[in-house]
């Protein structure tokens, strides 16, 4: 057999090759059919070529003939066909289907009939017989052609709008393939064609057959590494194997041709000699040639190696991974570097918008997966609930059953940029979706590739689980914990308002949060008092009402309450949506803050994405407002004993008034003499007489005047310093000024009782930082206790002595008697609360326990040293400490600058406004008054002004009521606020001032009073 006769019978075998792998995995396929078919005419051809080859009459060769064209004839409808389908066109393109099976069968009619029409016999050539052509042959030509040649245009348009490398490279294949067969079939017809007017083209070798074995070769390639349609891994063993064979049996026909010319030996022996002899040298070294084996298959498949290593070692590392982020990032990047790909992104189900959300994403080439999230009930998620393994994009068009699925899903499947969708299942259902792109190669994933993929990622989905539920043991870790040394820090904080930042913060950490707030209670109204971020404070409300947006709702019904996007809520407040829109906020989770099964506030949350919060996160944060009631019900407890005590305090300093009211009175008489005989004076116009007798000037009378006034008040002001309730605060003070001013204050009654009261005061004591107002109340008592005493004896002496000691840093006080001295029974009692020796309605017996009290709470001692018959000696010791430098206060004069400002003044009295506007114009101010709260309602809803000044005591609406209405309504540009009063004993007024932190000008005021005033407040704003 000559070589000549054995190529067709060579691509006989290569054809009858791709018809079992086109059927082996995929029967059901249209595309693998319609191949199948296709490939089949290659075979009938070839195989008839085979025979026609070795006939030796033209009967046979003629029989031969009719059966080859039966292949040849059918051939351009089938391949016409597998391009359309492989393309997708089949339906666009179905007219000119049918015309191509149209004219098949006409042909195949005529020729199956022997119709002399479309051939009349054979003829004889140089290289063996060929078909002698009828009237119609040349029409079947133009046939054969014309879709062959519409096949090639369709696969180069293809080609051109492909938009990846297999894809391009697997037509590529199919349309050289192809025009290689188009190429030597047109050879053969010319050849034999023009064989009679010129007979040296009958010299030119048929090179048909030779390109069907090419075209059957790029076709393999084409299945088997750029995925025309599935194969299976067994299909690449045998094309290992059959590379082996092939190319032992290549050689064993090289060396039987040359034996042949040697020896002269028959063709047909030397056939069945290469046949038997290229199976047992195939058989005898596949075992014996496994390194050659190696080396063919790196050759063929070494980047499917690499990626399969790849894979292999990413599921060996899911398994080790406990950190969620570490999974994911592995995972994506891994696979993206590793194999290599184009891009990869793995999506994953988030409970709150019940979608799959883009986690992570990778990309080697800026390309990206096209989708940020995919709906949880999307037909993609379903098929691939419903389906094992991975969804091969491609594959998905091509199977029928897959195509006629996904047109319904529209443009959804088409919109993803990836080559498989593979899921993430645990326990059947989907956790996660990773996109693959292409390979960097252009070449397709293996089944034995798709299968690793699939366990890749049930492996990767468990060790996720495994992260999250460690992450979540790790997080309940972290709450226990916050929640003890929240608990620790209740059995010793005093600061309520630390704690409640506290909580706030850690709600933001623990719950992974942008935004943490909480609001109290307060006169049926919630109040911001802590939060976060620091925009969210400008931006929200600090006063709502009951049932008022989201938190006012979480109130009203004492109910948590989660909203998956406030922006999309209708009971959101539309100004607090207008400023969180900005900042950037959606998702809401509010719980309400109980007190014996009452709401007293609400902590609440915001996140910068849309988020239904779980049943998790709503006991975490409800665990922190229990936390922060049982903070607040602390403090509520901490401020009614901290009222009782300054209500004991208070009863002690009443006491103590009751006893210098006469004396007060008396020191009053005075000045008011001065002041009432002067001012008669000048009304009746005696200052004329006045003048002659005298010398004096009007000057000098109002001069008089202003001091009898400026002496009425100090003495009103130190009484009432004494009996008002004043914040704690500490600031410097000089120990001698009070010593001063007590002495001041008790010099009637002690005098009144010839007490003879001495003063040693230290030149040289340094300030304290301490409470003036405590101090004094001490230095009162202690005044008060002696001089009560001294009734007892007959020598009335008091000494007050101070003191500086550098050594030891301390500063002394000691309060010394002529009094007859307090028994040894007693004396260890006498700093007992509500003990005493004074007659019934004589004291309270709280003055020495008080002292004791505030003495110690400046970090000092009190101590008493006394003998029976000569009199005690209170001592006490005060640390001097580190005096905090204070900014230096304005100056009482007209020192300082105050910007001018638009001022509205509100009193009920008018000549207290007038006196208010004239004092504030002489500073270049703006001013207007109004003579009630609704008046000054009215001002601030058509006008803006800088500051309101405004009496505290005023019918109707007072000044804490116009504040808080103006700040309900005018919140984010409320102008400053300055109160005025003469209410300085009012609990309800300090508890006021001492909330709103407002600056207060007491009654009586001077000009220097009011310009300090308004300095304050315009430095506090600032």
């Amino acid at each position: 057999m000559t070589l000549h006769r054995l190529l067709p019978l060579i691509a006989l075998i290569l054809n009858l090759c791709l018809v079992a792998i086109s059927l082996l995995r995929n029967p059901q396929s249209r595309l693998n059919r319609i191949f199948a078919y296709f490939v089949s005419t290659l075979a009938l051809w070839n195989f008839g070529v085979f025979m026609l080859r070795g006939a030796r009459d033209p009967t046979t060769a003629y029989q031969w003939e009719i059966l080859i064209h039966v292949g040849v004839i059918a051939l351009p409808a089938f391949y016409y066909h597998f391009v359309l389908i492989f393309l997708d066109s089949t339906v666009r393109q179905r007219r000119w289907l049918v015309a191509a099976y149209g004219l098949s069968a006409v042909f195949s009619l005529l020729n199956l009939l022997a119709s002399s029409v479309f051939m009349t016999g054979v003829q004889s050539t140089a290289w063996g017989w060929a078909p002698a052509p009828g009237r119609l042959y040349n029409g079947f030509f133009v046939y054969f052609y014309a879709f062959l040649l519409a096949g090639l245009v369709h696969l180069g348009h293809a080609y051109q709008s492909a938009d990846s490398g297999f894809r391009r490279n697997r037509t590529l294949l199919i349309l050289v393939g192809a025009v290689l067969t188009i190429f030597g079939g047109f050879v053969d017809v010319v050849r034999f064609a023009l064989a009679k007017p010129f007979p040296l083209v009958d010299r030119i070798y048929p090179i048909g057959i030779p390109a069907n074995m090419v075209c059957a070769l790029m076709f393999g390639t084409a299945i088997i590494r750029y995925r025309m349609f599935d194969v299976s891994a067994v299909v690449k063993k045998c094309a290992v194997y059959g590379t082996v064979g092939a190319a032992v049996t290549s050689i064993l026909v090289a060396l039987t041709w040359v034996l042949e010319r040697t020896f002269e030996l028959e063709n047909l022996t030397a056939v069945w000699m290469i046949a038997p002899l290229g199976f047992i040298f195939t058989l005898l070294l596949t075992p014996l040639g496994r390194p050659i084996e190696d080396w063919i298959e790196r050759l063929m498949f070494s980047k499917s190696r690499g990626c399969h290593e790849t894979l292999v070692a990413l599921s060996k590392q899911m398994s080790t991974m406990l950190d969620f982020g570490k999974v994911v990032d592995t995972l994506v990047r891994d696979l993206v570097r590793g194999i290599p790909l184009t891009h990869s992104a793995l999506l994953i189900y988030d409970e709150t918008t019940r979608s799959f959300v883009t986690q992570r994403e990778e990309t080697t080439t800026g390309e990206s997966a096209g989708v940020s999230a995919m709906r949880g009930d999307s037909l993609i998620v379903q098929w691939l609930r419903r389906k094992e393994g991975v969804l091969v994009k491609e594959e998905a068009v091509l199977n029928r059953r897959a195509a006629q699925y996904f047109d319904a899903a529209g443009e959804e499947l088409e919109d993803i940029k990836a080559s498989l969708i593979v899921p993430l299942k645990l326990e059947s259902e989907i956790t996660g979706i990773l996109l693959l792109g292409e390979k960097l190669s252009g070449e397709i994933f293996d089944t034995e590739e798709l299968e690793l993929l699939g366990v890749l990622a049930n492996q990767a989905a468990i060790a996720m689980a495994n992260a999250r539920l460690y992450e979540q043991a790790d997080r309940e870790r972290r709450r226990i914990e916050v929640l003890y040394q929240l608990s620790r820090r209740l059995a010793t904080a005093t600061e309520t308002q630390e704690l409640l930042s506290l909580i706030v913060k850690e709600t933001s950490q623990l719950l992974g949060v942008e935004v943490a707030a909480l609001r109290l209670l307060e006169e049926e109204e919630l109040v911001l008092k802590a939060w976060t971020h620091s925009p969210i404070a400008s931006a929200l409300r600090p006063r709502l009402r009951i049932g008022e947006s989201l938190t006012g709702i979480v109130v009203a019904t004492n109910q948590p309450l989660t909203v998956e996007d406030v922006l999309e809520d209708e009971r959101y407040d539309p100004l607090h949506k207008k400023a969180v829109e900005a900042i950037g906020l959606h998702g809401f989770l509010g719980v309400p803050l109980r007190a014996d099964g009452k709401p007293t506030g609400v902590l609440y949350v915001y996140t910068q994405q849309r988020r239904r919060f779980a049943a998790d996160d709503i006991s975490l944060l409800s665990a922190f407002a229990d936390q922060a009631s049982v903070i607040l019900e602390k403090g509520r407890l901490a401020e009614e004993r901290k009222q009782a005590e300054e209500a004991l305090r208070q009863s002690e300093k009443l006491a103590t008034m009751g006893q210098l009211l006469a004396g007060v009175a008396h020191e009053l008489n005075n000045p008011l003499t001065v002041l009432i005989g002067y001012a008669g004076m000048l009304r009746s116009g005696a200052e004329s007489r006045s003048q002659k007798l005298r010398g004096k000037s009007v000057d000098y009378a109002a001069e008089q005047i202003e001091t009898a006034a400026e002496h009425c008040s100090r003495i009103v002001q130190n009484f009432l310093a004494l009996a008002r309730k004043h914040p704690p605060e500490r600031r410097r003070v000089a120990l001698n000024q009070i010593v001063t001013g007590a002495g001041e204050l008790l010099a009637y009654p002690l005098a009144t009782d010839n007490v003879k009261v001495n003063l040693d005061l230290a030149a040289d004591l340094p300030d304290l930082w301490a409470d003036q107002h405590q101090l004094q109340q001490v230095v009162v008592n202690l005044l008060t206790n002696a001089h009560h005493a001294l009734r007892q004896t007959s020598v009335r002496h008091l000494t007050i002595t101070t003191r500086y000691d550098p050594a030891r840093s301390c500063v002394g006080l000691w309060v010394a008697d002529t009094g007859p001295g307090i028994p040894p029974e007693l004396l260890a009692r006498i700093f007992e609360p509500f003990f005493t020796t004074k007659p019934i309605g004589e004291g309270t017996g709280l003055g020495l326990s008080l002292c004791q009290g505030i003495v110690e709470s400046h970090g000092g001692s009190i101590r008493v040293e006394t003998e029976v018959g000569h009199g005690a000696v209170f001592k006490i010791e005060l640390p001097v400490g580190s005096v905090l430098l204070e900014p230096p206060g304005p100056d009482a004069g007209s020192g300082f600058p105050i910007p001018q400002r638009k001022v509205l003044v509100v009193d009920d009295d008018s000549a207290v406004a007038t006196l208010l506007a004239d004092l504030l114009t002489l500073d270049g101010h703006q001013v207007e008054t109004a003579s009630n709260a609704a008046t000054a309602l009215e001002r601030l809803a058509d006008r803006s002004y800088d500051l309101v000044i405004s009496d505290i005591r005023m019918p109707k609406l007072d000044g804490p009521g116009l504040y808080r209405e103006v700040e309900r309504r005018h919140w984010g540009r409320r102008p400053l606020f300055v109160f005025v009063t003469g209410d300085i004993l009012g609990a309800d007024t300090l508890k006021f001032l001492e909330k709103t932190k407002v600056p207060c000008l007491n009654k009586p005021f001077a000009r220097e009073d009011v310009r300090r005033a308004v300095h304050s407040a315009l430095a506090a704003a600032q």
